[in-house]
Formats: structure tokens, C-alpha cells, sequence
């Protein structure tokens, strides 16, 4: 079995996209410019920049207090925070919904 799936490898995973060169065809076909993506992919590793060691280690743990925190060093709302929390948890069950049936079908 796989280790679960770390908001580093997360953020890891969205450098990757971020660094894809202008014009690559992401989503059916249809192409997205880099400019589409470039902002909201620059912010989400801002906030994780501006998250400590043991935040990131836990991400869901992170209380409001800590989130008003994040939001204050990265410059946005703590709406934005958890927005960015809440899209890892969904990219992390599923992950695991993944990892799931891969052990199924071996």
C-alpha cells in the first residue's frame, strides 16, 4: 500500500502544472493558456508557503485562528484558505478512492 497522499505531494503536483509550457491541452482537448492557470496556481502555493511545518503535516487540523494566520502572511482571505484546504481534502479522498481499487484489482 501506498503512503497517503501529503499536501506536499499535492503542491508538488501543482508545480508540475504550473510549469507546463503555454497551449498544452489539458482538459479534452481543449486548450487552456498559461495565464488561465498561472494565478490561481501561484496563489494556492502562497498559501502553502505562508502555512508552518506542522500545518501542513495536518492541513485539516489547522484551526480558525491558525487560517486567519495563513491568510494574514500570504495577503488574502481566509476564505481563500479554506478554499485551499478543502480542495486538498477532495484531491486527497480521491486519491485514496484510487489507491482503493488499485488494491482491489491487483
Amino acid at each position: 500500500m501506498h503512503p497517503p497522499f501529503s499536501l506536499h505531494q499535492y503542491i508538488a503536483q501543482i508545480d508540475r502544472v504550473r510549469s507546463l509550457p503555454p497551449g498544452v491541452e489539458m482538459i479534452s482537448g481543449v486548450q487552456m493558456g498559461q495565464m488561465d492557470l498561472q494565478r490561481p496556481l501561484d496563489r494556492m502555493l502562497t498559501i502553502y508557503r505562508s502555512m508552518t511545518f506542522a500545518e501542513q503535516e495536518a492541513p485539516a487540523a489547522v484551526e480558525t485562528s491558525a487560517r486567519e494566520q495563513i491568510a494574514s502572511r500570504a495577503g488574502i482571505s481566509v476564505a481563500e484558505v479554506d478554499q485551499f484546504i478543502n480542495d486538498y481534502e477532495k484531491a486527497r479522498m480521491a486519491m485514496q478512492a484510487v489507491e482503493r481499487m488499485r488494491s482491489e484489482y491487483a
